[in-house]
């Protein structure tokens, strides 16, 4: 669900939000606090949710050259009022599992 509350405008999936932030949580360990690491730079919400579905599946199918940790969850943040970041759209692993797989 789209979190519109800190934007000026209604976002939509091909607003044009300059340039948001993909970032995947991962959980390392049990008790051990979510890291997070940045995906990629997307210019709408249909260009975020590609960009998840890829990594996703890249990091549970190990088609990476790297090993990487499941994610946790995905967040999309993007420049809101008065010039910060906030979270406008979170992807549990639940959903990139249901919509990637």
């Amino acid at each position: 669900m789209v979190n519109n509350s800190n934007f000026t405008i209604e976002i939509k999936d091909d607003t044009e939000l300059g340039m948001a932030v993909v970032l995947v949580d991962i959980d390392e360990a049990p008790g051990i606090d979510a890291t997070s690491e940045v995906v990629g730079v997307v210019g709408t919400l249909n260009e975020a949710e590609q960009v998840i579905g890829d990594d996703y599946l890249a990091r549970v199918t190990g088609c990476n050259d790297t090993q990487k940790d499941a994610p946790s969850q995905y967040r999309v943040q993007a420049r809101g009022r008065g010039g910060e970041y906030f979270d406008l759209l979170t992807w549990s692993s639940e959903r990139c599992y249901a919509e990637c797989m």
